[in-house]
């Protein structure tokens, strides 16, 4: 099983491995002055790596030497305490969903557009972790249309053409659905993602 550490625990972890560097380095270099800056505070430099681990980068993809350095202390010192970032855990995940039984029954996915992209391995182990998912894929926003659409070409890929929402039912089909009304179905409508949850 893996572990996922605790956010505290990964700040100071982060803070230990930037001091150890400064501790180490001549005190008026600029790499002693960039690791005493993620030492006091290591929120940011945590976020970077998060983001970089999430699109399957890492430090050394970045020529910083210093953070490079920093970052390789840091993900040592995270596996010598068995610990896994959630990024790994959400790739394994998606590794193994098809080997393993389904643990979802029914699958609704919802919501996500191209500003959800480090969800993207979740939500694939997800869907490949259910019987049956249903996955609403949104029109593209016109501000964000190109990532949007690498969005919907991406699930399209993995999972097959979307299909069109149909139209409005015609009036034959209403008629015959009011003759046969279904007892167990309720409709909420929210005007956006939030409300509708």
């Amino acid at each position: 099983t893996l572990t996922i550490p605790l956010r505290e625990h990964l700040r100071l972890l982060l803070a230990i491995a930037a001091e150890e560097f400064a501790a180490d380095a001549d005190s008026e270099q600029p790499g002693s002055l960039i690791a005493r800056a993620v030492a006091r505070d290591p929120d940011y430099f945590l976020r970077l790596l998060d983001e970089l681990d999430a699109a399957g980068w890492g430090m050394a993809d970045v020529d910083q030497p210093v953070l490079t350095e920093i970052a390789t202390s840091f993900t040592k010192m995270c596996r010598d305490c068995g610990f896994a970032f959630v990024h790994q855990a959400d790739r394994l995940a998606t590794a193994n969903a098809a080997k393993v039984p389904p643990r979802f029954s029914q699958l609704l996915v919802t919501g996500f557009d191209g500003a959800h992209w480090p969800l993207w391995p979740l939500l694939h182990a997800a869907v490949k972790s259910s019987r049956e998912a249903t996955v609403v894929l949104n029109d593209p926003r016109d501000k964000a249309r190109d990532i949007d659409e690498t969005w919907v070409g991406t699930w399209e890929e993995v999972f097959g053409e979307a299909e069109p929402v149909p139209g409005p039912q015609a009036k034959a089909e209403r008629k015959m659905r009011e003759r046969d009304p279904l007892d167990k179905v309720h409709f909420l409508v929210g005007a956006d993602t939030t409300e509708q949850a």
